[in-house]
């Protein structure tokens, strides 16, 4: 009995450190010129972003996606 609850008390300590902190989702960071593949099959329209460097959206008027081909493309900006 003396020796249970020590038992006990490990096993929930390493079932809380057991548990998987990764996400399903992908960041990808890329030097482009006026295109990318993004992936190999389709991607979710609801969880696709665009990010700088510094974290900050870019806004949706400087490119287009193609979601079905999973491919963007950079408008030429003057």
């Amino acid at each position: 009995m003396k020796g249970l609850l020590p038992l006990i008390a490990c096993l929930i300590t390493l079932g809380a450190f057991a548990q998987d902190t990764n996400s399903n989702y992908k960041t990808k960071r890329v030097a482009v010129r006026d295109s990318v593949v993004i992936d190999s099959v389709s991607i979710n329209p609801n969880f696709f972003s665009l990010k700088t460097k510094t974290g900050t959206y870019v806004d949706e008027s400087y490119y287009t996606v193609n979601f079905t081909n999973a491919t963007l493309n950079l408008k030429k900006t003057h």
